[in-house]
């Protein structure tokens, strides 16, 4: 699954609010009401590598790469109390209840970098519209059979010249 997808279903089980829409960024989807609650997530910047790691499992003889990156995400808060929603969104990354999330999405978020006023920075009169930034650490994993060796049967040959 992608990690898009990933966190916004982490971000729609973090609110639990059926009344606050969660969706991903240009997805095509038009807003015509902005007054409605709704969260659009996106991740603009490109992911950064920071290790990775390979690990056999001999019984089942699978073979785990998996590569951990940093990414930042943003989340686009929309809505007559949109203000309040990005507080909720940001008071609620550091809850119990995220910890928990985050192991069971493997995901690792971090705390926010910021929260700005979009409606300043656009210059829009008509919508209330928040911005938070969060760094989140996802791994990505492959899993590739791999047939382990049980015996080895030397066979030594001599070429003579």
């Amino acid at each position: 699954m992608e990690v898009i997808n990933r966190v916004g279903l982490f971000t729609i089980a973090l609110l639990n609010n059926p009344n606050i829409s969660v969706k991903r960024a240009r997805s095509n989807h038009k807003n015509t009401n902005f007054k409605a609650p709704l969260i659009l997530v996106d991740n603009l910047a490109s992911a950064q590598k920071i290790g990775s790691s390979d690990k056999y499992n001999g019984s089942s003889e699978v073979l785990s790469y998996g590569d951990y990156y940093k990414q930042v995400f943003t989340f686009d808060i929309y809505g007559t109390n949109a203000y309040t929603n990005a507080q909720l969104l940001s008071g609620l990354l550091r809850s119990q209840r995220s910890s928990e999330l985050q192991r069971a999405n493997g995901l690792t978020v971090y705390r926010p970098s910021s929260i700005n006023n979009l409606k300043i920075l656009v210059g829009t009169e008509y919508n209330e519209r928040y911005q938070i930034e969060v760094m989140i650490g996802y791994w990505d994993n492959i899993d590739v059979g791999t047939l382990r060796i049980d015996t080895v049967e030397p066979n030594l040959t001599l070429i003579e010249q």
